[in-house]
């Protein structure tokens, strides 16, 4: 679906807000914002949107703002002209293009930790002194931020981690960015279908 100028404002401000502002839901905001067209108008970074709208249909461009977000919290919207911007939506759509196929290769490499660390499945998910071995594995970009995301739509451990995560510098703003971005990926999979590769990597 096409999508004109003002709307890809609209969209990227409400998906920055959604990331930004606790307060803020994207998907109970329907992806809208108010602003009238002459405020739109008067913006000085216009020109961007009318680039923007040009390139992209409405479901590309959510991704294209998504992505970016996700590597960078203070996304100015010009920094979506760059070609860089493009070279993340690319990944961030190939990811999705194979999520089962990553989501079964990240579970294999949990199995492994459990293994060479004689742990079990549950170990990967206790935080004991620091982080959970399960967060720290995503943040050395052994798996997947989406595949933090579906574990946790199963079995629901971000509660329980922010009661015994302690740090309070890093961990709160990741916990944030990780409940916010979480019903982004939710809505693009079946999570049943998730709950079984689960069972089958983690509990064969």
């Amino acid at each position: 679906m096409k999508i004109v100028a003002l709307e890809a404002y609209k969209l990227f401000h409400s998906i920055k807000l959604h990331f930004t502002r606790k307060s803020f839901d994207y998907f109970k905001s329907g992806g809208r914002v108010r602003i009238t067209d002459k405020a739109f108008l008067a913006r000085r970074d216009r020109f961007v949107f009318y680039r923007l709208a040009k390139n992209y249909d409405r479901d590309s461009f959510i991704d294209l703002t998504l992505s970016n977000i996700l590597k960078n919290d203070f996304l100015w919207s010009m920094k979506l002209l760059e070609p860089e911007a493009e070279d993340i939506l690319t990944q961030y759509q190939k990811r999705f293009q194979a999520l089962t196929y990553n989501f079964r290769q990240d579970l294999k490499k949990i199995m492994d930790w459990c293994h060479e660390h004689d742990n079990s499945v549950d170990r990967i998910l206790d935080p004991g002194d620091s982080y959970p071995p399960l967060l720290t594995m995503m943040m050395q970009d052994k798996i997947s931020l989406e595949t933090l995301v579906i574990i946790n739509g199963v079995i629901n451990f971000l509660p329980m981690w922010n009661r015994r995560i302690k740090d309070e510098i890093i961990w709160p703003g990741f916990a944030f960015k990780l409940e916010k971005y979480t019903p982004f990926v939710l809505q693009k999979i079946d999570l049943e279908t998730m709950k079984k590769v689960i069972k089958d990597e983690l509990c064969s």
